[in-house]
């Protein structure tokens, strides 16, 4: 199997190259990125069926070069449109995008009667927030014979090793506007009965879910494990310094590899069931945000060359949890019901 990593460099991009050598040793890996000699030491590290190759996202033709003959090629590095995606269509290849912009899983989406009809996979939004979050959504309104509201939460931890281009997505999400109707408030402003301490973000996943719904409220929630943080960043946000700032900020953010990174994910879903009030209540932990996230990319991707998924979209629309969860390593995640 060859597996070809874009940004396989960064922060996710090391992460990500890590569980495709613990998932399949074998597995030809090749680590795209745009300073082949940054990479030396990590292709090194991964062992010699892993090498570094040029690879420009913006740049088709360097994408054909790298992608052509491979098995999957995973996403770790933004783009502004699903470029990877259609030149992996166009060669036969599978793709899978950790990105967490909605204009661009929206873009993969439109893709999905192509990638049907290529028996192929684009998964977009592959991740553990988005990605395990929409999963566990499908989930609990599974358990419902009509939906009311669904409400996800995600606690983050200040100690996550996610780099500056993570932290800046995050700092950014919790300080976009939130709709509400016909209405729009700031965001992260705290109001959350069922989760004491969550404030309120526009989560790009979240139009994706309210789309796939129809009615039903859907709300996104966050916190960090320090109500102080979370009070300094709901100051920045009221300021306006987020989203302004947000890369700045981002910078002094420090992971202390002695400290636990564990986050958890939440949802709660209300609505009917056999004629009655229900609730359905579905709680994922993880070690860490990038962990775990690296983990479902490389299952998704497991998944797609075994040819169990097919079409372009979010894994949502995809897959299950069970599925996903069952094509993971052991120990990255643990789900309970309740």
């Amino acid at each position: 199997m060859k597996v070809v990593v874009a940004g396989g460099t960064g922060v996710l991009g090391q992460r990500i190259c890590s569980e495709v050598r613990s998932v399949s040793p074998d597995a030809e890996l090749l680590i795209g990125t745009r300073r082949v000699g940054g990479a030396a030491g990590l292709a090194r590290d991964l062992g010699p069926p892993a090498r570094s190759v040029p690879l420009d996202v913006r740049d088709p033709a360097s994408i054909r070069r790298v992608a052509d003959g491979a098995d999957v090629v995973i996403v770790a590095v933004a783009q502004d449109a699903p470029l990877v995606q259609q030149v992996c269509l166009d060669l036969g290849v599978h793709s899978v995008d950790v990105g967490v912009g909605a204009d661009v899983a929206e873009q993969v989406r439109a893709m999905d009667r192509q990638a049907v009809d290529a028996g192929l996979a684009a998964v977009a939004m592959a991740g553990l927030f988005p990605g395990l979050s929409g999963l566990l959504v499908r989930e609990v309104v599974g358990g419902l014979d009509t939906i009311e509201s669904v409400d996800v939460f995600f606690r983050q931890h200040t100690n996550a090793r996610v780099g500056r281009a993570g932290t800046t997505d995050m700092l950014r999400i919790v300080s976009t506007p939130v709709r509400r109707g016909t209405s729009v408030v700031r965001g992260f402003l705290r109001g959350s009965h069922a989760e004491p301490g969550s404030r309120l973000i526009e989560h790009p996943e979240r139009s994706i879910m309210t789309s796939a719904l129809g009615p039903a409220r859907v709300d996104y929630w966050t916190r960090w494990n320090s109500r102080t943080f979370d009070a300094v960043v709901a100051t920045l946000v009221a300021v306006r310094a987020l989203p302004r700032f947000a890369s700045q900020i981002a910078r002094l953010t420090r992971h202390d590899p002695d400290i636990p990174e564990n986050v958890e994910l939440r949802v709660l879903g209300r609505g009917a069931l056999a004629g009655r009030p229900a609730e359905q209540v579905v709680t994922l932990s993880a070690l860490s945000d990038y962990g775990a996230t690296a983990g479902v990319a490389v299952a998704l991707s497991m998944l797609a060359v075994r040819r169990k998924i097919t079409g372009a979209g979010v894994p949502f629309a995809l897959t299950t949890l069970d599925e996903v969860l069952a094509a993971m390593r052991d120990g990255l995640v643990t789900v309970r019901g309740g």
